[in-house]
């Protein structure tokens, strides 16, 4: 993110509620912002969990696939809902 609306952003999350001014611009100062296309895999299964991400405008699949390549959906995130995916899943916009 890293820019100055940034806490205001952020305050308005759930998961960052009760957050101080100071510590919400502390959280600003590490996080950035990144785009992903239509169906980009952000993670897959098995790579190292370094970081969460918060969606701020669209939707995102966690999903693996079986042996036979069938899709299994765990869960649709939404800059409506929840809002934070965690790296630990296979997952695309």
């Amino acid at each position: 993110m890293n820019m100055p609306k940034s806490s205001e952003l952020l305050s308005s999350i759930p998961f960052f509620k009760g957050l101080s001014t100071n510590e919400l611009n502390e959280v600003g100062r590490v996080a950035f912002e990144k785009y992903f296309n239509k169906d980009e895999i952000i993670f897959s299964d098995g790579q190292r969990g370094d970081g969460s991400y918060l969606i701020i405008e669209g939707t995102v699949k966690v999903y693996k696939l079986s042996l036979h390549g069938k899709e299994h959906i765990f869960h649709f995130f939404s800059s409506e809902s929840e809002r934070a995916v965690t790296r630990r899943s296979r997952c695309h916009r």
